[in-house]
């Protein structure tokens, strides 16, 4: 099945390129299982959100995600993936809107793979959504591979007490994210004198199950501010990833940060990477994140149960585990756009092996396991040539 934008001789099946579909609804409309719907350059305005509900692979023609661009106009949420066995590709989706959940597309099932998610926003000035997260990219259960989810933002005020999670970036309940970077993101959670505005927050990453591996999650902010929090429970606000379960491996966490503001009444946490519950943290490098108001660096906490493993961050000696290095000299630096860990980085062969990583590749694109042990990080330096992370 094909799609061409605004195709004047399209006829359903829309079998050929010559009657193809004017626009991705019709044809997913009436797409029977088993259906590839090959989508021909351009920019595409949908009049509803795109429902891929039976088994189709949606994808940009040319593989390059530029090139076909999904524009929900600020009306609406871009996307709803659901079938098990769907696939949305190599396209961008860009200024979905919602009033907090899945303000750019919801993964219920099936794959969303090398697609950009971009200049996407939820604002929310009610109450709880049905107890969902807040955030742009939804993920309950599905796969997200090879995306970049970049300069989305969020706004959260609230006139009560909420636990909600909340994420900027993606809020993952189950299944995978593997080799995204996340970036750019901005958050504002907030509330009048007599609530809170937010549940504990991620930057980045709000992670309550599944897996998340090989990523960048880089310059992410939070601003909280005026939290009077009314139910005697703290909360914590992360840069970069807050987690209360699932596991989080191979990772990069740089430049992101929080700032924190007036109205306390009860203790809130602050950091880059925040592990509770049975989450488990392992093979990260966190570096370089900060909370603005005091201009001090975050690194890792942990709370209840978590368990840190091989990680280098800012405080590795205090947290909850085995191998974890402190960041010591040049663990990192940026060049033109990309994140290098040169070859004498604490991280080059210091994190812990596992099984996936036989086959598996880092964030590049290489071999993930290189050598007896894997670097700590979201890239794999080969041969002692460095760990190169590159911005897509």
């Amino acid at each position: 099945m094909y799609v061409a934008k605004g195709n004047e001789n399209a006829a359903a099946p829309y079998d050929s390129w010559e009657t193809a579909a004017a626009t991705i609804e019709d044809a997913l409309r009436i797409a029977p299982n088993s259906t590839w719907i090959h989508v021909a350059a351009g920019t595409y305005t949908p009049a509803e959100v795109l429902m891929l509900t039976n088994v189709v692979r949606l994808a940009g023609e040319t593989g390059d995600w530029k090139d076909v661009v999904v524009d929900a106009q600020d009306k609406r949420r871009v996307a709803w993936i659901e079938n098990p066995d769907a696939a949305l590709e190599s396209a961008t989706l860009t200024r979905g809107y919602t009033g907090g959940y899945a303000a750019g597309v919801h993964i219920g099932g099936g794959a969303l793979r090398n697609c950009r998610v971009t200049a996407c926003r939820f604002h929310n000035t009610g109450g709880q959504i049905d107890g969902n997260s807040y955030s742009v990219v939804a993920n309950v259960g599905g796969t997200i591979e090879d995306c970049l989810i970049d300069n989305n933002s969020g706004s959260f005020m609230y006139n009560g007490n909420s636990f909600t999670p909340t994420a900027l970036g993606l809020c993952q309940t189950a299944g995978l994210t593997d080799s995204c970077v996340v970036t750019g993101n901005y958050v504002y959670v907030g509330a009048n004198a007599s609530g809170i505005g937010t549940g504990n927050t991620g930057g980045g990453i709000h992670l309550i199950g599944g897996t998340v591996r090989n990523s960048l999650v880089a310059w992410n902010r939070v601003n909280q501010i005026h939290h009077k929090v009314a139910d005697g429970r703290g909360r914590s606000f992360a840069g970069g990833l807050y987690a209360s379960g699932g596991t989080i491996i191979n990772n990069t966490f740089v430049g992101n940060s929080t700032t924190a503001r007036d109205g306390l009444s009860v203790e809130l946490t602050y950091g880059a990477v925040i592990a509770s519950g049975d989450a488990v943290v392992e093979n990260n490098l966190v570096a370089d994140n900060h909370e603005t108001t005091t201009e001090a660096e975050i690194g890792c906490v942990a709370q209840g149960s978590a368990t840190f493993l091989h990680n280098c961050a800012k405080n590795a000696a205090g947290l909850p585990g085995e191998g974890n290095v402190e960041t010591k000299g040049e663990v990192y630096r940026v060049r033109g756009g990309v994140v290098e860990s040169p070859a004498s980085s604490p991280c080059h062969d210091a994190g812990r092996n596992a099984d996936w990583m036989a086959e598996a590749t880092d964030l590049y694109g290489r071999p993930r396991l290189f050598g007896k042990r894997v670097d700590i990080g979201a890239a794999e330096c080969q041969a002692g040539a460095g760990t190169v992370i590159q911005l897509r």
